[in-house]
C-alpha cells in the first residue's frame, strides 16, 4: 500500500485523503529519529485493530512517500479501512 506522510500536521485526522492514487496520511510527530514512521505505525495498526508487529514499512523510511504492508490482510481490505476512516 502506498502512502504520502505529512508531518508536524496539526490535523488531528491520521487519514487525510487520496491524491493521486497514494492515501495521504497526517502524523504530528516531525520526522527525527524515526519519530514520525513509529507514529504513522502506531496510529494506523490502531486504525486497523492489528497489532503493531503487523504493520509494517516495505520503503521509503526517510522519504514522505511509503510503502507498507500490513500482515494477514489484503491491500483491498486495508484501502477499505483506511478510506472509511476519511475525515474522522
Amino acid at each position: 500500500m502506498r502512502v504520502r506522510v505529512r508531518t508536524g500536521s496539526k490535523e488531528g485526522t491520521l487519514v487525510g485523503g487520496v491524491e493521486e492514487d497514494v492515501v495521504v496520511m497526517n502524523v504530528r510527530a516531525r520526522p527525527r529519529d524515526g519519530r514520525a514512521n513509529a507514529e504513522l505505525v502506531k496510529r494506523l495498526s490502531k486504525l486497523l485493530g492489528v497489532s503493531q508487529s503487523r504493520v509494517t514499512i516495505v520503503s521509503g523510511h526517510r522519504s514522505r512517500e511509503k510503502t507498507l504492508r500490513v500482515r494477514g490482510m489484503t491491500p483491498e481490505e486495508v484501502y477499505r479501512a483506511i478510506l472509511g476512516h476519511t475525515g474522522d
